[in-house]
């Protein structure tokens, strides 16, 4: 990844930072971040390992969690105050059709970036074409990357019954399984996509390639915490936005996985 690329995907969460200066607290204030591993946690490692958290005023504590519901059931329990998930995910998860919500009042408040996903698939397969008959892995069907997924395949002639689907969970698990032969295809972000061409895994192209501008990683919290809490959230943007500026200037952390 260059820094080109994180300075272009970090412009929504640029455009946060011109939000009003919130007043500080003497002491940290304290947040709980839910995450999914993976190259968009960077700057969130970067403004830990180099202090920009602190230098905010804020006493952050990063929570890796392993798949969208379970960030959400963090989210809307308040065992984390802010998430970051795919920009749908609030949508669905503040819908109550289905859901376990119970809160129901999640709002995305910044852009992180366009998800950074490539669609890796095992050997032989040359085009998104070649997935008919084919099993496909999303983090979870009702949210996250599936609906990206659905396009991509879309537009590319495929209906949803034309391949399998299987919730394989975060990047993570998903990279192990798609190794471990347990599905054709599935979105990976950096390194994860990288390590599975390196083993001889295919890429059939971007997200972007195949649908567009894309808004991927959103910062998301409960309606009422951000109301009850700005100066908090100003000042978690602000850092953030600070830490993803030094990712672009290619000092990444040494977390990598």
């Amino acid at each position: 990844m260059n820094r080109s690329q994180l300075i272009a995907i970090g412009t929504a969460a640029g455009a946060a930072a011109l939000l009003p200066r919130g007043v500080r607290a003497a002491d940290p204030l304290e947040i709980k971040v839910g995450f999914l591993p993976g190259a968009s946690a960077w700057p969130m490692y970067m403004a830990t390992e180099a202090g920009i958290f602190t230098k905010a005023g804020l006493a952050v504590t990063l929570v890796p969690t392993p798949n969208s519901a379970d960030l959400f059931a963090k989210l809307d329990s308040g065992v984390c105050e802010v998430a970051h998930a795919s920009a749908d995910s609030p949508v669905a998860y503040d819908s109550a059709g289905g859901s376990a919500m119970k809160n129901h009042d999640f709002v995305s408040f910044f852009g992180v970036d366009d998800g950074m996903q490539r669609l890796v698939a095992k050997k032989g397969l040359r085009t998104i074409e070649d997935l008919r008959g084919k099993t496909v892995a999303v983090d979870a069907m009702t949210t996250g990357y599936a609906f990206a997924m659905r396009e991509a395949l879309s537009v590319n002639d495929l209906n949803y019954n034309d391949v399998s689907w299987v919730a394989a969970g975060d990047t993570a698990q998903r990279y192990a399984s798609l190794t471990q032969g347990k599905f054709d295809a599935t979105f990976l972000t950096p390194p994860y996509d990288d390590q599975a061409t390196e083993q001889g895994f295919v890429t059939l192209g971007k997200v972007t390639d195949f649908i567009g501008a894309y808004q991927g990683i959103a910062g998301v919290a409960r309606r009422a915490w951000l109301v009850a809490n700005r100066a908090t959230a100003i000042a978690y943007v602000r850092a953030y936005r600070t830490a993803l500026a030094e990712v672009a200037q290619n000092r990444a952390p040494r977390f990598r996985s």
